[in-house]
Parts: C-alpha cells; sequence; structure tokens
C-alpha cells in the first residue's frame, strides 16, 4: 500500500511538471512555434509557369487586365517590390499650352504665342517682360477642394533671362514660396525648407522640366517667372522674350506625373502607375512576409480588376470563371495567414502558394486549348482535364 502511494504521488508530479511545461510554451495555440519577426525571411518556390502559346498571347494582348494578372503572378517572390495600382490624376490648370488666355494673368509682361519650336512641329509660348526693372510674372488661381500636397510643373527654356522661378501662393501673397531654377547650370539655387523641387533636362535644345512641391490650402494660386536674383525676384526687361513655357500641370501629391494637357476643362484620368515605397514603407518592403502579402494582395486586386470588365466573349467559359473565383479565395486566404497569423510557418505559406500557382496554371493551359486550333475535334475532351 506504501508503494503504491509513493507511484501515486511521483505520477502526480509528472502531470504538474508536463502542465508547467506547457503553459510556460505559450498555450496549445503557439506550442513549440516562434512568432514571426519582421526580419523573419521566406524561402519561396520557384514557380515552374505553364507557357502560354504564341496564338493565346496574340489573342489576349488586348486583354489589359489579365496581362496585369499574369504579371502579378510572376512577381511572387520578387527581390524588388514593383506592385502597379491605379491611381486618378488630374491637371487643376487650363489652357496648359496657351498662355495667352484670360485664365493666365500677366504681371508686367506679355505673352508671345507661338514664339519657338518645342518638338517636332509643336509650339511654345514665350513671356517677355516690359521695359521695367520689377517683378515680372504669369500666374493662375486654382481650387483643389481640401489641404494637401501638390505639385506644379513647368516645361521651360531660357531666353534673355537664364534664372526662372516658380512659386506656390496660399490664401495671401505673404503665403509664398519660391523656387529659383538656374537654366545654365540646370540647378536649384535657392527653396523654401518647406518646398521639394527638381529640374530635369528633356532634350539637346535647352528644354528643361522644372517643378515644385508643396503644402497646399484648397485655394492659391501658381506663379511662373524670371529673375535676374535669388533673393528679390526682380528682372529688368530688355525687349527681349524673358523665357519660353509649355505644358503647365499642377496635381495632387509629391512628384511629377505624366503630362495631362489641358484647355477650358481640367483633365482627368485613370491610370496605373509603379508602386515606389517611401521611407515610412521601407521596413515593409524589408521585410519578407509582410513584401510576399502585399505582392499575394495585387494579385486578388488583378482577379477583381479581371472579374469587373467585360472578359472577351472567347474566355468568358464556366471553367475560367470558376478558376479564377478560386484563384481569389487562395490568394486571400494566403494573405489573411500572412497578415493575422503570427505563427505562420514557412512550410504552411509555400503550401498555400503551389496552390496559388496550380490554379493560375490551369487557366493558362486552359487558354492554351482555346486557341489551338488543331485540338477543334478534341476540345471537349481536353477541357475535362483536371
Amino acid at each position: 500500500m506504501k508503494n503504491r502511494y509513493i507511484l501515486y504521488v511521483i505520477f502526480c508530479i509528472v502531470i504538474v511538471s508536463c502542465n508547467n511545461d506547457n503553459t510556460s510554451s505559450g498555450g496549445n495555440s503557439s506550442k513549440g512555434l516562434k512568432a514571426v519577426s519582421e526580419l523573419d525571411t521566406i524561402q519561396i518556390p520557384k514557380y515552374k509557369t505553364q507557357q502560354i502559346s504564341q496564338t493565346a498571347i496574340n489573342s489576349i494582348k488586348d486583354w489589359i487586365t489579365f496581362n496585369e494578372l499574369h504579371e502579378a503572378v510572376l512577381t511572387i517572390g520578387a527581390t524588388n517590390y514593383t506592385k502597379r495600382q491605379k491611381v486618378e490624376r488630374t491637371n487643376y490648370l487650363l489652357w496648359s499650352e496657351d498662355y495667352t488666355n484670360n485664365r493666365w494673368m500677366k504681371k508686367e509682361g506679355s505673352i508671345e504665342p507661338n514664339a519657338i519650336v518645342y518638338k517636332d512641329t509643336t509650339m511654345a509660348d514665350g513671356y517677355k517682360a516690359n521695359d521695367e526693372s520689377s517683378q515680372h510674372f504669369f500666374f493662375q488661381n486654382y481650387f483643389i477642394k481640401e489641404k494637401d500636397s501638390v505639385t506644379f510643373s513647368v516645361y521651360i527654356k531660357a531666353g534673355a533671362s537664364e534664372l526662372v522661378y516658380l512659386c506656390g501662393e496660399l490664401n495671401d501673397p505673404t503665403e509664398r514660396g519660391t523656387v529659383v531654377f538656374d537654366l545654365k547650370s540646370e540647378s536649384v539655387i535657392y527653396k523654401p525648407d518647406s518646398y521639394l523641387s527638381s529640374i530635369e533636362k528633356i532634350n539637346n535644345e535647352g528644354w528643361y522640366l522644372t517643378s515644385i512641391s508643396f503644402l497646399s490650402t484648397p485655394r492659391g494660386r501658381v506663379i511662373v517667372g524670371s529673375t535676374q536674383s535669388s533673393t528679390q525676384f526682380v528682372f529688368e526687361g530688355n525687349g527681349k522674350i524673358d523665357f519660353y513655357a509649355r505644358g503647365a500641370q499642377l496635381e495632387r501629391g509629391v512628384g511629377v506625373g505624366s503630362y495631362l494637357p489641358t484647355s477650358k476643362e481640367q483633365t482627368t484620368i485613370e491610370e496605373m502607375i509603379t508602386y515606389e515605397p517611401n521611407k515610412s514603407d521601407e521596413q515593409i518592403i524589408n521585410s519578407s512576409y509582410l513584401k510576399l502579402y502585399y505582392q499575394v494582395d495585387d494579385i486578388y486586386q488583378r482577379i477583381v480588376d479581371v472579374e469587373s470588365k467585360p472578359i472577351p466573349e472567347k474566355y468568358n467559359t464556366p471553367y475560367i470563371i470558376s478558376r479564377l473565383r478560386n484563384l481569389k479565395t487562395y490568394s486571400l486566404l494566403l494573405t489573411d495567414a500572412l497578415k493575422n497569423n503570427s505563427f505562420v510557418t514557412n512550410e504552411e505559406v509555400n503550401e498555400k502558394l503551389e496552390v496559388i500557382y496550380s490554379t493560375y496554371n490551369k487557366i493558362l493551359e486552359h487558354i492554351n486549348a482555346l486557341n489551338d486550333t488543331t485540338l477543334d475535334k478534341n476540345i471537349n475532351e481536353i477541357l475535362k482535364r483536371r
């Protein structure tokens, strides 16, 4: 009886010890697992893509949304994050190439229309100061609905003045920021601390793309002027054209986008741009798990784009639609796992990636089959393959 009691006590001690070990390891949900850190990396399996036949390539070249999906799938695991995203861009200035229009107001000077060739047969206007030594510029008022960062850009070529300035002016003249460009040395010689600026050589004919970025109130005006000083912004007119200008643009955000010409109305377009991470995103981009999250989420967004636009009749089949739906589900599940499960393992990630690869390859196989005219007699049998 005594020996039996001793055995019972030892058994209880072992049970308690095991329970303590489980507790100290974090409970059942994380037993034996290590939380993913921002520096952890994923060994991503090499994607063996199903080749698309040349016939198929020719038939889908205008199916832009599918081509973007294809690019997104091939991006998985890429060292550089190259996500493309859809944005709506507006040029808020009117008459971007006609500075004789009354929307552009002149200060101590006038516009010479079509004064010089800009490119090929395209012409550009010239700005001529009067004979007085004073401030000479032209400007346009704008309205952007809400406070935001904006970028003002103009194509400029030097005339009598080699120093030209761009200015953003807000509610009153005291809220003004002026950036001075030296077109001879291709440099910025003065700018406020709160402004960003750039000058880019366009061609060997003396044309430069100049720009300034600043935080704007809903209403303001942008100014282009000539100067002989980086501090006084004064120019002494000599009867010659100070500078030539073309392609004025004001857009939201920091940085110059593709040029949008305007006349009596603003121009707005929807376009795809390449995502470039800013400094605050660097930690995300350098994290293998989070980078993969954005790459797979990009696939999900591309599938949504494909589904939201008319699918070419040839590919609007139940098979492709169902596989796209499956691909969207698998992408969503993987992004959810990467975002919300801090204990997801490399093996689990690769298993989900293989499902994405396999599903997408089935879509490509089906597209190839639909475009293989030598297999018309057996097409029904081919499309039954899984």
